[in-house]
């Protein structure tokens, strides 16, 4: 409501929110207006099917859909903003890339990635370009 209430016709905002069961990898994830995230398993790299709602700002009344994702352990799950794929960005091939970094902390990953996207953008940037990884290792139960 604040932000229909508030911001310039033009102005609006993508947003996807999480909620992650930490005692099982149950996901709750609502898309509103936003790219889809990226699911590293297995070394391959899937985009998460979602349905995309309405982003935010425009109709404040506008009913979100809470969507499931079931994490399981080794998955990692990458979100990232369109400025990562929009013009010369494109050509840093995100989801190649990715598939070869699945052994790296996610910092370091985050940081091949978005380097990756600088090098071909040749450090200017026109849009946002972040990126967000989560590495689920799954639950561990140990025994007395």
């Amino acid at each position: 409501l604040a932000l229909a209430a508030h911001a310039e016709a033009d102005q609006f905002v993508t947003a996807q929110l999480l909620r992650i069961t930490l005692s099982t990898g149950a996901t709750q994830i609502v898309n509103a207006g936003h790219m889809n995230p990226l699911l590293v398993r297995d070394g391959k790299v899937h985009a998460v099917d979602l349905d995309v709602d309405l982003i935010l700002g425009v109709l404040p009344d506008t009913p979100y859909r809470m969507q499931h994702l079931q994490l399981r352990p080794d998955d990692r799950l990458v979100l990232v903003t369109d400025g990562m794929y929009e013009r010369e960005a494109a050509e840093a091939e995100i989801e190649l890339l990715l598939s070869t970094l699945d052994h790296l902390h996610p910092r370091a990953a985050a940081q091949a990635l978005t380097a990756a996207v600088l090098n071909v953008c040749g450090g200017a940037i026109r849009d946002d370009a972040t990126v967000l990884l989560l590495d689920w290792y799954g639950t561990q139960h140990h025994q007395a």
